[in-house]
């Protein structure tokens, strides 16, 4: 894919040189914000106890004290330390009282999200597997072998002799193992260093201001990398007034983030983009309030894509609070990067309604970040690609992991994410996840896209959304399945059929099935991001869960397509190979004498699998090819009469019926559309010299093309073979409306007109309907 940008440079960004860091290894910032006599507290909200208060000289003072008896116990200088302590205070102490004695710490949460498949056992044996008979220090004393490297209670440790002397570690020893979320139960771990985490700590605070006089709210889990590096040592580091609250205290009511942040005047939060939806999902409530959120400058949305207009109502919805226009900063990091490591500010007027994705701005000083190929070579700006990163606060690598090492990292030490994005205008541009990409035939989006547009639905719970391919499909069209929570709880057909024509008219891709599930159902990270790949395996695996919901008859309102069975969605392989067959031989009957990427166009049959049936084809004596040209033979012909009848023979011929009289409504009003873009008052050529009347014209076309999109969906629906058909339309009127107006009805190209016309042929052909008797009726051309 290709952007248009103002200079077309290489697609790489660099952050300028790193400032020099106020101190060599994280012990030594602790030690510093502790002697500060103008340092700020930490304050831990959310849990039973209710409002707990840590000075920075309290915090080092019970480090001390646990380091002592960690040393007692024989912990000793580079040994791993897993940490799965429930309480915040516990855990900030055992991190500390690592990072004072040049252990490595490794933390775990202690209270795995809902719908995780894995207990808090499960998680803490996957972390003692990978870091390696760690150490361990949990909130409960281990039973078994285990118990042999259990370090104790902290409550009993921190009641021990304080050490007094304190390591001193090299900048690149390494500080943390942070672990990614595994699949298995075997994560992989993360290695940071001092040098890694405190570059990115002191490069970001520079970048964006903040000093020890700033005031900071954080609610995401602090054995994640946002909670506990992208905030908590930050702010350490600063020396500053932090406040810290649990995740699920928070999502319990969303508008407790806001009354935080007013309370104690914060000016510097973060969250994933569903967060802000969440409390512009309050609206009514937001309206009671009395915040105070003037001084909150610093409102950091990453960890997942921004969604251009959730950020522009929740900037709305509280700036009669004193929120400033300026305050949200989307962005982007990983685990892998120490957290977040490229920025900016988010401006509203600067982003259209319609727009797909939003930059996350520039790499901070000391890192590097481009786009390169799927063979790795560099692109320019304005092409997308895998993103890489470098510098600074980047992992040395995954921890006893070296074949993961060797995928992960180039010669050149760039790192390879798991992120597509480009480069435009000096900003990066994060599209999505590779692995979050939706093929349906030649459309393709990345499944958040979608999700987004679903969860513009009055009736749809925001943050519980989920778009798949369904694997049995192998992302054929028509194979895209949407899993919803219902606000009500319990769904119906009027609005599972709201989502299939919404998607259609939005994207012009097919829905195939809806499966409203509970949000008990919807599997979510530590900081609340959807796990879709867990979702999608849970739907579709029968012994597990239902299968999702095949669409019954619309309600009243829609013309019905009548009952949609599961074996209609799943074709069998030989099913698929005869669908291929007949779309090729279908595209060359309609087209005369098309070369290959014409019929791929005209198919959505391409590539390997094309090739395989004009050379069957040819061999049987079904076509022929003349100068890179295919036509249909007699035999081809009653072949194609024969697959056509037998596709026929499997649908419902009723609602066939009714759904063509209904596309025959809007051919009609597609006739006259195009009779009045070629000749003015229907007896002057149009030479296209009236603006204005062009605009007119093409405005129609834009409505007619959003009226007929539900039936379309329908359609394709009762004829899955037809699922190439609103992608089309939709980048033929895409061309139109980018002012190439050729695209409207210019012959033998993909214009409109060309392909609503081959729509018409492949219809008039599944009703068993003539050409010459419906242009007789004044049905067709």
């Amino acid at each position: 894919m290709n952007h248009s940008a103002a200079t077309r440079g290489p697609a790489v960004l660099h952050g300028g040189p790193l400032p020099a860091l106020p101190v060599r290894h994280l012990g030594e910032a602790l030690l510093r914000a502790a002697k500060s006599r103008t340092a700020g507290e930490i304050v831990c909200l959310g849990s039973a106890a209710g409002t707990r208060t840590l000075s920075y000289p309290r915090l080092l003072h019970d480090a001390a004290r646990l380091l002592g008896a960690a040393r007692a116990r024989g912990a000793r200088p580079g040994d791993r330390v897993v940490l799965q302590l429930v309480d915040e205070r516990d855990l900030l102490t055992a991190f500390w009282a690592c990072q004072l004695g040049a252990l490595v710490p490794v933390p775990v949460t202690a209270t795995p999200p809902p719908g995780s498949p894995l207990s808090a056992a499960g998680l803490l044996a996957g972390a003692c597997e990978v870091a390696d008979r760690p150490w361990t220090l949990t909130s409960t004393a281990p039973t078994g072998p285990d118990r042999s490297r259990w370090l104790g209670g902290v409550a009993a440790l921190r009641a021990g002799d304080p050490a007094v002397d304190f390591a001193a570690p090299a900048p690149h020893d390494v500080a943390a193992l942070l672990l990614t979320s595994g699949s298995t139960g075997v994560p992989k771990a993360v290695m940071l260093t001092h040098h890694n985490i405190l570059s990115r700590a002191h490069a970001s605070a520079g970048v964006r201001g903040l000093t020890r006089r700033s005031r900071t709210f954080n609610w995401m889990p602090l054995d994640h990398v946002g909670g506990l590096i992208m905030f908590h040592v930050r702010d350490v580091l600063l020396g500053c007034h932090q406040v810290h609250a649990r995740t699920r205290w928070v999502l319990e009511d969303p508008l407790r983030w806001l009354d935080v942040l007013s309370d104690h005047r914060c000016d510097t939060t973060w969250a994933p983009n569903f967060a802000y939806g969440l409390v512009t999902d309050e609206a009514a409530r937001v309206a009671a309030r009395d915040w105070d959120l003037s001084g909150l400058r610093y409102l950091m949305n990453g960890g997942e894509p921004v969604r251009p207009a959730v950020a522009r109502r929740f900037l709305a919805l509280l700036a009669p609070f004193g929120l400033p226009a300026t305050a949200m900063h989307p962005g982007w990091g990983m685990s892998e990067t120490s957290s977040g490591v490229v920025d900016c500010v988010f401006t509203p007027h600067d982003h259209d309604e319609g727009e797909r994705f939003v930059p996350v701005g520039r790499p901070h000083p000391g890192v590097s970040v481009r786009i390169v190929a799927e063979d790795g070579k560099p692109l320019m700006a304005g092409e997308t690609g895998r993103l890489q990163v470098s510098g600074a606060p980047v992992t040395p690598g995954y921890y006893r992991a070296p074949q993961q090492n060797q995928r992960s990292f180039t010669d050149g030490g760039w790192f390879t994410t798991g992120d597509l994005g480009y480069v435009q205008d000096g900003l990066l541009t994060v599209t999505g996840r590779a692995d979050d990409l939706l093929e349906m035939g030649d459309e393709v989006r990345h499944g958040h896209e979608v999700e987004a547009a679903v969860e513009e639905l009055p009736f749809v719970e925001p943050s519980f959304t989920v778009a798949y391919s369904d694997p049995a499909q192998d992302r054929r069209p028509g194979s895209l399945v949407i899993a919803f929570h219902h606000r009500a709880g319990v769904s119906n057909d009027r609005d599972n059929w709201r989502i299939v024509e919404h998607v259609a008219q939005r994207f012009g891709i097919v829905v195939s099935r809806v499966a409203p599930v509970a949000k008990e159902a919807v599997a979510k990270t530590g900081i609340g991001k959807i796990k879709r790949a867990q979702l999608a395996r849970r739907l579709t695996t029968p012994r597990e869960d239902p299968p999702p919901t095949h669409l019954g008859p619309p309600p009243p309102g829609h013309s019905s397509p009548g009952p949609v069975a599961a074996d209609r969605c799943r074709a069998t392989e030989g099913e698929h190979a005869m669908s291929e067959e007949l779309r090729v031989l279908q595209a060359v009957r309609i087209k005369g004498r098309p070369t290959a990427p014409e019929i791929a166009a005209a198919s959505a049959v391409a590539g390997t699998a094309l090739e395989r049936v004009l050379r069957t084809s040819a061999d049987a004596g079904l076509c022929t090819a003349a100068h890179g040209r295919h036509t249909l033979t007699p035999a081809g012909r009653e072949h194609l009469r024969r697959l056509v009848a037998q596709e026929r023979a499997g649908l419902d011929r009723a609602a066939l019926a009714r759904a063509y009289e209904d596309f025959g409504t809007h051919n009609t009003a597609l006739k006259r559309l195009i009779t009045d873009w070629q000749l003015v008052g229907g007896t002057t050529v149009n030479d296209h010299s009236d603006a204005a009347y062009d605009a007119d014209v093409i405005g129609r076309l834009a409505h007619l093309h959003e009226e007929f999109s539900g039936p379309l969906a329908r359609l394709v629906l009762l004829a899955p073979r037809l699922a190439h058909y609103p992608g089309r339309l939709a980048r033929a009127l895409a061309r139109i409306q980018a002012g190439d107006h050729s695209w409207l009805a210019r012959p033998l190209v993909d214009s409109y007109h060309t392909v609503w016309f081959e729509l018409h042929e492949d219809l008039l052909a599944l009703t068993g309907r003539e050409r010459a008797r419906e242009a007789a009726a004044g049905r067709a051309e």
